[in-house]
């Protein structure tokens, strides 16, 4: 590491991922938010028995619950939301387990820790 800060293939790296990387995935990001709202649409939101106040996804056990699972979904914070991805909390709740998905804000939009700071 160089006195000054970031080392050289570390600037390196970062001015790849800047100039060629990023501009990929925000062009990306707009069709699936489509996606996404054409899902929440069509999927009725089902509020947590337990925080109704909490923006998110409840997924109750086919029969009894093992335990609740905290799930967050994927979509590398910048795309995605509970409904999106309740086929994954369909799938947890058919192994036994009560599903909680919470909603939290996304990139760019939203910058860091903005999303953590919500599942918190």
């Amino acid at each position: 590491m160089s006195a000054g800060g970031a080392s050289a293939a570390t600037r390196r790296t970062v001015a790849f991922l800047r100039r060629f990387v990023k501009p990929r995935i925000l062009a990306l990001t707009a069709p699936l938010r489509r996606l996404q709202r054409l899902v929440e649409i069509l999927s009725p939101e089902r509020r947590a028995p337990f925080a109704a106040e909490i923006p998110g996804d409840w997924t109750p056990a086919s029969g009894s619950a093992s335990a609740t699972l905290f799930y967050l979904h994927g979509g590398a914070y910048l795309v995605g939301s509970p409904r999106l991805f309740r086929y994954a909390s369909r799938a947890f709740a058919r192994a036994g387990f009560d599903v909680f998905a919470p909603a939290y804000r996304l990139a760019p939009e939203h910058v860091f820790p903005a999303a953590l700071d919500d599942v918190f």
